[in-house]
């Protein structure tokens, strides 16, 4: 029970609440924060580092490298539609320069502009939950009128 609370903390220390409920439904928007960052991680042990929410994205089968760094935004507790915008995702790969393994990100879902900052780099994979589409515009607009 320790450990749930501890990551439900984590998780909402994690995001940018942003009031605005979508589509008449208990799910609001919420703007990714801050990833979780775990280089050099073997892909016999990515399971264990890939959250339950996001088990199901990942075939390790089709992984063909031996060693990854994972990028994780964390899905909300709260069932919430988690955004990464392009500056968040820019900022995160700054650190890039110094991983010398192919990278995967797993997020609920991507800005267009974040998602094609990475979309022809052939050492990043990517896995979301949706690919409704955002902008970084419209998450902007929603989290200013929220």
């Amino acid at each position: 029970m320790r450990a749930q609370q501890f990551w439900t903390k984590l998780v909402f220390s994690s995001f940018y609440h942003i009031g605005k409920t979508l589509n008449n439904s208990n799910m609001e928007l919420v703007m990714a924060h801050k990833a979780k960052i775990f280089q050099r991680v073997p892909v016999t042990r990515l399971n264990s580092r890939i959250p339950a929410e996001y088990h199901c994205l990942v075939n390790l089968a089709r992984l063909n490298k031996p060693v990854y760094t994972l990028v994780v935004f964390p899905v909300s507790a709260n069932n919430s539609h988690t955004i990464v915008t392009s500056a968040l995702l820019q900022k995160t790969l700054r650190k890039r320069p110094d991983w010398a393994d192919p990278v995967i990100v797993l997020a609920h879902a991507l800005t267009d502009e974040a998602a094609s900052m990475i979309r022809n780099d052939a050492d990043v994979l990517v896995f979301t939950q949706t690919d409704f589409f955002w902008t970084d515009a419209s998450v902007r607009r929603v989290s200013q009128h929220g």
